[in-house]
């Protein structure tokens, strides 16, 4: 198993509020994104104390030998521990009022991967050269186009599409979304903040992924186009070979 990912300020905004991590124990794998919300510092804030905590909270919990699927009561006592610290953050100190983030990463370990979201940030699977998104958006405009309001293509544009419905740390307790995945050897997991798919198109981002059989420089081919369409926020790619 490998990896490979960076976070780009891109071409509009004068910090970073992403934040990413990815490790390889002996036995499992562990990847996170976070994309804050809440202004400048406290949004960087955010990401960070979240990504951090929630990190060594998985580690802490899960037991060796012990398969993905079999943490997921792990890793939501994990992110809730996160929710926690940054809400307190923000609710006892004036800078980090209303700041929060969200996340989205995956435990592998015992052939099971495990996604887990709270927001907008996503989790896509490349296979057999097609690639599938495997969250669902917390955000006004995804409940919008499932109740038939509106199209997938108008959600792109809409003036509300950036208001999330879920994230960590902004209120006293969060729930979070898993998903199981069959994947398999050969597979390819993508995790990006908004900045990457707000640019890109799924169809392009899967084009550029199956330009090139070398995948450690696509995570670099993905966010210098997202700049070249005008990098209207920060761009978070982590990829994982399988």
């Amino acid at each position: 198993m490998r990896a490979w990912g960076a976070t780009d300020q891109g071409k509009a905004r004068t910090d970073n509020q992403d934040v990413y991590y990815f490790s390889f124990d002996d036995d499992m794998a562990l990847c996170v994104v976070c994309d804050g919300i809440g202004g400048a510092r406290a949004g960087k804030v955010a990401s960070k104390v979240a990504c951090d905590t929630a990190v060594d909270e998985i580690k802490r919990r899960r037991k060796p030998g012990q398969k993905a699927t079999s943490c997921k009561k792990h890793i939501s006592e994990a992110l809730e521990i996160a929710n926690q610290v940054v809400y307190r953050m923000s609710q006892t100190n004036d800078n980090y009022n209303g700041m929060g983030t969200t996340m989205v990463g995956a435990l592998i370990c015992g052939g099971e991967t495990l996604i887990f979201n709270i927001g907008d940030s996503r989790a896509y699977l490349l296979s057999s050269s097609k690639l599938k998104r495997i969250t669902r958006d917390h955000s006004t405009v995804e409940d919008m186009v499932e109740q038939g309001n509106i199209t997938a293509e108008e959600a792109r544009s809409h003036p509300n599409r950036h208001l999330i419905t879920r994230a960590l740390g902004t209120d006293d307790s969060v729930e979070c979304d898993f998903y199981p995945l069959r994947a398999n050897k050969g597979e390819w997991l993508l995790f990006c903040s908004d900045g990457l798919n707000d640019m890109l198109e799924d169809h392009e981002i899967e084009e550029i992924m199956n330009k090139d059989a070398d995948m450690s420089g696509c995570y670099k081919r993905l966010i210098d186009e997202a700049n070249a369409r005008g990098g209207l926020d920060n761009i978070t790619v982590v990829i994982v070979a399988l």
